[in-house]
């Protein structure tokens, strides 16, 4: 298969991607930018096609001062074109199994005895039989995905040039109350500020702090 990019081009990419610290301003449309990023996620790999997770798209000026204060006060949650907060259901069961197998039989024209039979194997192995999975619980295992969407959005953006900064240091149980979101049985996790680095961030410029490969490779 011929590759999309150079091994340089890509390597390029990722050594040049950092978590900015300071983003130009602007006001203009952002909507180019979020059907980029909305399309991202929606491909992002998943635990058994669930997509067991809302993206919420925090546009208004005022919660995104809000959220700030239960944020380290970064910057970065009011100065970003973009911010981006994942969550995950903390109601989770079988009803997110049959939703989905609901979309999967009308995009694939699946029959109803297969989709009966996908629909009783997920069910049996993710709900009946979690512990096989060592999940303590649901949320905690969705949680995990989280970052599974994280890697795939910033390795993306890196790609495609378009800075951002990943946000792990937000009091969770804030954002919930702000953002509404106990009443719609969602939890914060995690979030991601988005656009283009100001000339003037200086951790820029700084080289990346790595280990060796073969101090992180064990060949056996």
């Amino acid at each position: 298969m011929k590759a999309f990019l150079k091994n340089e081009e890509l390597f390029n990419a990722l050594n040049s991607r950092y978590a900015v610290k300071q983003f130009e301003k602007r006001d203009i449309d952002t909507s180019e930018l979020e059907d980029t990023v909305k399309t991202i996620l929606q491909l992002t790999p998943t635990s058994f096609w669930l997509q067991a997770y809302k993206f919420i798209n925090v546009k208004d000026k005022d919660t995104r001062e809000a959220l700030k204060e239960h944020s380290w006060n970064q910057w970065q949650i009011t100065d970003a074109d973009m911010l981006v907060v994942f969550t995950v259901p903390t109601d989770f069961n079988k009803s997110h199994i049959e939703k989905h197998m609901a979309n999967m039989k009308n995009i694939k024209n699946m029959d109803d005895e297969k989709v009966n039979w996908v629909t009783w194997f997920m069910i049996n192995k993710i709900i009946e039989t979690w512990e096989e999975l060592w999940i303590t619980n649901f949320e905690e295992w969705t949680a995990k995905q989280a970052y599974i969407w994280l890697w795939n959005l910033m390795t993306s953006l890196s790609i495609l040039w378009i800075d951002a900064c990943p946000l792990e240091w937000l009091n969770p149980k804030e954002y919930n109350r702000i953002l509404k979101l106990d009443e719609q049985h969602l939890s914060a996790k995690v979030a991601i500020a988005i656009w283009k680095r100001h000339a003037d961030d200086k951790y820029q410029d700084e080289p990346k702090v790595r280990f060796s490969k073969e101090e992180l490779f064990i060949e056996m």
